[in-house]
This record gives C-alpha cells, sequence and structure tokens, in this order.
C-alpha cells in the first residue's frame, strides 16, 4: 500500500487531536493596576478563561499568580481525569 494513501486513510478514520495549555497572564490596565488572568491559545487567538483578580502591588501580583496556577491545576484535573493505577 502506497504511504501517502495510507496516511489519508488514517486521517480518514480520526479526528486531529489539539492540544490545549493554560497559562497565566498578566495585563496592565492603564489605572496602573495589573490583572491576572488564566488564559488558552486555540488556533492562534487567546482566550480568556477565568479572571483571577486585579492587583497594585508586586507581592499582590505575585499572590494572584499562585492562585491562578492552583486554579489551572483544578481544571485541568476536572478536564483530563487522573486514574489510580497502583492504588496508592
Amino acid at each position: 500500500m502506497d504511504s501517502a494513501l495510507s496516511f489519508f486513510s488514517f486521517q480518514k478514520f480520526y479526528r486531529t487531536v489539539i492540544i490545549l495549555t493554560m497559562f497565566v497572564k498578566r495585563k496592565k490596565n492603564r489605572s496602573g493596576t495589573v490583572s491576572v488572568v488564566v488564559a488558552e491559545k486555540i488556533k492562534g487567538a487567546y482566550k480568556e478563561l477565568h479572571t483571577v483578580g486585579i492587583a497594585k502591588g508586586q507581592k499582590d501580583v505575585e499572590d494572584l499568580v499562585k492562585i491562578g496556577h492552583e486554579w489551572i491545576f483544578q481544571e485541568e484535573a476536572r478536564r483530563h481525569h487522573r486514574l489510580d493505577l497502583f492504588g496508592e
């Protein structure tokens, strides 16, 4: 069988897998504050999934970034259930 033909038959029966990645994004506002959001890039476009909060100081921004990373961990657990293979 020709390799190009087998590739097209593979494309016919199986869908393309899209890998979704989430990340914490900092956006500077005109007022001088910083918005912290959880975003995802799908097909070249950014989609904001969750607004974590708005902060003025660097310490507050770092705290919101930590909260954003925790939200991503919970959301990934919700989207992709982890199997307990070894009963631990």
